[in-house]
């Protein structure tokens, strides 16, 4: 299998701001959850039946696995943008059309994370 052309394809203005956006939205996250530890009780919930009862409890110190896990795919998400050669597209990428599907696949992973980390942040609140 023929590897995927290496080119050097520069950020969009809107793939730095979705950057931006996100990791300020990171820095948020990790502002909140330290702000309410405090006000944490010493065993919080980690898992609910269908019925709504809490069936498992974990210590607060557990409600940092939200913001570190956010952070590891909001990391990767930005490395395999920098490295859009090493992704799979469906269609045969050559050296014609590299830069506008190495731009897009980009533009999908940035607001991929963006969207991650709005998801995980919106479970806090």
């Amino acid at each position: 299998m023929k590897a995927n052309p290496m080119i050097n394809v520069p950020s969009t203005r809107l793939e730095k701001s979705i950057h931006i956006i996100t990791y300020t939205l990171l820095g948020l996250l990790y502002l909140f959850v330290a702000l309410q530890y405090n006000s944490l009780p010493e065993q919080i919930p980690a898992h609910y039946n269908f019925s709504g009862e809490i069936t498992r409890t974990m210590s607060k110190g557990g409600i940092w696995i939200f913001p570190i896990i956010t952070t590891i795919f909001a990391f990767v998400f930005s490395f395999l943008g920098k490295v859009p050669y090493v992704s799979n597209y469906p269609l045969k990428v050559t050296e014609e059309n590299a830069e506008p599907v190495y731009k897009e696949g980009r533009l999908m992973l940035a607001s991929l994370g963006l969207f991650l980390v709005l998801f995980m942040g919106s479970e806090k609140l």
